[in-house]
């Protein structure tokens, strides 16, 4: 392999976030001053010049010799030991000022682990010459493939399919053929001629000059919510004519008629036994997950990053449809189909990669860096990378590696390097679980998310917290992280239906869950009863707060009369949905809530009341 194996790596000037100051000043309890905007990285400044000493060759000069010893899979953990070395003289003299060198260490660190991971000698093989023949593809696939949560064979198999068919364009897209990989690396289901990796290159690459963002050079993060399209290639070629340059088309949701009957009587949809097409879905309509899966692919057709959002409140689940709004500022649009009652509830999105679901705030939370360019990117990518390394490397440390700098102090420079690079927040999050995060440290990595999300991405915030609030063992400092955090993310919402009741009585449950581990049966029942209280009408937190409820009694050697005398309370409390067939009822809280309290009621002997609750909520086939 050549000296030179990635393309060259930009040095972006320190970022002024809102992380500097949440990071960098320990406090007894969170402050609660609202954050700043974060200002946009500088022109990028020049590493300093390379050593000109022959005797002394430059870290780029070290790694591309190492580098050439990387034929196949054979030699890749040999290579990976001799860039760690590397890696540890980098980290005696850390400069988070001026990152090149590191980010090209820990680039050809990620492409040896890539390759030390396809066991097959001809594959890894392969996947090297790709790489060295394409510098522009080696970078992105360095920063996009993550060992942790791709399938890295199969996402190398992608780029070896790409390259039989497009090899002279790769380079020209290299972040487009990165995100094919990436998503792709998985099965995946729906539609009904779901496009190959190479059919979706194809499309995208003939019709970029008709697409909404750019296809040369768009971000990764971007692009995988386009490339994971499962309408055909006919199907989007059919849209594309029909929305080129529609930047609202998330208002396309509305254009699938709703099938009131399947919803109102439980009929089977008019689309079922009919090919799942966008045409098929315009001509016999469907209910809201035709609607937003119709929007969410004419959108990708286009060139827009979109997605389909799933949430529920006490009632029915629901789905509407997500996108990317361009203008003065490229950002998710959740607001199409998605009515009043679910605007202050969790909204979940596929993510693309994983196939995993996570809030829109997350999304959203990894979008809003992409218009500062993938420079601050690669550099906290690379921070965050070397203080996993020293994680390990400090496990068992001893002479000269004694002095390396410390783990939580590296992680902490990626996070100031780029507040919205996710994956050093979950880093923290896992460290936190392990362990690795002493109070004070536990209390910094607080304070800096709520001073970045603020009330924009609670969900985003919440995700992070958890795992970092409940590393604490002590269940009153969790119920005053709790309340802190309330009180900065969710209380400051002055419209009520925004007020984020879900994530509110996550946070009481939680608190629930630590009083239950010390032992304080008492103060637990007070966390979950308030959620039974304040959320009868909210969203499926209330349920799950009544089991806690329920169990709690159980444990108290409540009688079954009087476990039942507690639910008929509670279920009086809720409303009964209207307007929807008993199959779509049965995920409600009126009827979860009432089934339970029917089988209390026959455990207490009532048997003649259970019976008659259940005829209430499970009405014959007539309607009656």
């Amino acid at each position: 392999m050549p000296r030179h194996p990635l393309s060259p790596l930009l040095v972006c000037a320190t970022l002024v976030t809102i992380l500097s100051a949440g990071l960098a000043q320990p406090t007894s309890a969170p402050p609660n001053s609202k954050p700043p905007t974060p200002k946009p990285p500088t022109t990028p400044t020049k590493s300093a010049p390379p050593d000109t000493n022959p005797k002394l060759p430059t870290i780029t000069q070290r790694v591309g010799d190492v580098l050439e010893a990387l034929q196949s899979s054979a030699q890749a953990r040999q290579v990976e030991g001799a860039l760690d070395e590397i890696l540890d003289e980098q980290l005696f003299r850390i400069d988070p000022k001026s990152t090149a060198d590191l980010e090209f260490t820990c680039a050809a660190r990620r492409l040896a682990s890539h390759i030390r991971l396809i066991n097959n000698a001809e594959a890894s093989a392969a996947a090297v010459k790709t790489l060295q023949a394409h510098p522009a593809v080696a970078d992105a696939m360095a920063w996009a493939v993550d060992t942790r949560l791709d399938d890295v064979p199969a996402a190398y198999r992608v780029l070896a399919e790409l390259s039989a068919k497009y090899d002279a364009k790769l380079d020209r897209y290299a972040t487009l053929v990165a995100a094919l990989c990436i998503v792709h690396d998985k099965p995946r289901k729906g539609g009904d001629k779901p496009p190959t990796p190479a059919e979706l290159f194809d499309y995208f690459v003939t019709n970029e000059r008709a697409m909404m963002m750019p296809i040369a050079g768009g971000s990764t993060e971007l692009l995988t919510h386009i490339v994971d399209s499962t309408a055909s290639i006919q199907e989007l070629a059919w849209a594309l004519p029909l929305h080129k340059r529609d930047d609202r088309i998330g208002t396309h949701y509305f254009d699938v008629i709703y099938d009131t009957q399947a919803l109102t009587t439980g009929m089977p949809k008019k689309i079922e036994g009919r090919p799942y097409t966008l045409q098929n879905l315009l001509k016999y309509g469907g209910v809201c997950v035709e609607q937003a899966y119709y929007a969410e692919h004419i959108a990708k057709a286009i060139g827009v990053p979109s997605a389909t959002v799933l949430g529920v409140d006490s009632t029915v689940g629901h789905a509407w449809v997500g996108y990317m709004h361009f203008g003065t500022r490229n950002v998710w649009d959740f607001k199409e189909g998605r009515y009043d009652d679910y605007k202050g509830l969790r909204g979940n999105v596929r993510d693309p990669r994983t196939g995993h679901y996570v809030s829109d705030g997350f999304i959203a939370m990894r979008a809003e860096g992409a218009k500062l360019g993938p420079a601050p990117f690669k550099k906290a990518a690379a921070l965050a990378d070397a203080a996993q390394h020293l994680r390990d490397r400090n496990k068992d440390a001893t002479g000269i590696r004694a002095n390396l700098p410390k783990p939580a102090f590296v992680l902490e420079l990626a996070a100031n390097a780029c507040p919205f690079s996710t994956g050093t927040w979950e880093i923290a999050a896992e460290w936190s679980k392990a362990g690795d995060l002493d109070a004070g440290a536990l209390e910094r990595w607080c304070q800096a998310v709520v001073r970045l999300c603020g009330d924009k991405y609670p969900d985003f915030a919440f995700e992070t917290l958890q795992p970092l609030i409940d590393s604490s063992k002590d269940p009153a400092a969790r119920d005053r992280l709790w309340a802190w955090a309330r009180k900065n993310l969710l209380d400051t919402v002055r419209d009520p239906k925004y007020f984020r009741a879900d994530l509110a009585a996550l946070m009481l449950i939680d608190c629930g869950d630590s009083w239950r581990a010390a032992g304080d049966l008492n103060k637990a029942w007070q966390r979950y009863d308030r959620v039974v209280l304040d959320n009868a009408n909210e969203g499926p937190e209330m349920f799950d707060a009544t089991r806690k409820c329920e169990a709690l009694l159980v444990e108290g050697g409540k009688t079954p009369a009087q476990i039942a005398d507690y639910l008929r309370v509670v279920w009086s409390r809720i409303k009964k949905p209207t307007g929807m067939a008993s199959n779509f009822m049965v995920g409600s809280n009126w009827f979860r809530v009432g089934n339970l309290y029917a089988a209390w009621l026959t455990k207490a002997g009532q048997k003649k009341d259970a019976d008659t609750l259940r005829a209430l909520l499970n009405p014959s086939a007539t309607g009656k």
